[in-house]
């Protein structure tokens, strides 16, 4: 299907949970095609999963940052990347796809 990566990450990634609802919803109006199985069929790997849960639209939207989840998530990442071979994709995609922008920050 031709899926243009830098677009997707232009509508997924900074935009609020309904807009990113709306844009999966005007594309299957617009093309009778289902967004997250053409972005399957078109990428791979971490790419696609990340792609695939910012396509849910489910990322917390609370501007407070709440610095004990903030430590936790921390702790999290590090584990999951550091000091191991390889990483733990699912633990950088679940915080960095759900998470509000203050969190991550």
């Amino acid at each position: 299907a031709g899926t243009k990566e830098i677009a997707l990450i232009q509508i997924l990634v900074p935009f609020s949970n309904a807009i990113v609802k709306q844009t999966v919803q005007a594309y299957q109006i617009t093309s009778k095609r289902n967004l997250e199985e053409d972005v399957r069929s078109d990428t791979s790997g971490d790419f696609e999963k990340i792609l695939v849960c910012l396509m849910q639209g489910v990322r917390d939207e609370n501007t407070a940052v709440d610095m004990g989840r903030a430590q936790q998530q921390a702790e999290e990442l590090y584990k999951a990347g550091e000091n191991r071979m390889g990483t733990e994709e699912a633990v950088f995609t679940r915080v960095l796809s759900q998470s509000s922008f203050s969190q991550i920050k």
